[in-house]
């Protein structure tokens, strides 16, 4: 049985709806989380978005705990929920640049790993929704 062209077309909408509400990396969202690197402690880490162009995805990097430090960050999301991403300028502080980070977008929660020389760390953001307390 084939579907009636409109009833195709409302869920391909549906769907990529979906898609979109799920995505937190919206102009001015601000994601909080902790970064680890082996044999230290986890540090805050504050992720927020600045603009976005289509699967381009632009911030800044706040380190409260690093003499708080600021950098910017240009990234891309692809299919499957990946998100990749450069820390590239220092604004403020001291933190190593280039750090190159691999993600996964799981609901309103990002998560995965960041590299610089050859330190690697994993680091986990929650995205609060609208009205909803920060943590």
């Amino acid at each position: 049985m084939k579907l009636p062209a409109s009833i195709f077309f409302f869920a391909v909408c549906l769907l990529h709806y979906h898609a979109l509400a799920a995505d937190p990396l919206q102009p001015g969202a601000v994601g909080t989380g902790t970064f680890a690197q082996p044999d230290m402690a986890p540090y805050p880490m504050i992720l927020t978005v600045t603009a976005r162009r289509g699967n381009v995805v632009y911030g800044t990097l706040r380190w409260p705990t690093l003499r708080n430090s600021r950098s910017r960050f240009q990234g891309v999301i692809h299919q499957a929920a990946r998100f990749t991403f450069v820390e590239y300028e220092v604004i403020q502080g001291t933190v190593g640049v280039p750090t190159v980070y691999q993600a996964t977008i799981i609901g309103d929660h990002i998560a995965g790993t960041g590299q610089y020389a050859n330190i690697t760390g994993t680091f986990q953001l929650h995205f609060p929704a609208r009205g909803e307390p920060t943590r």
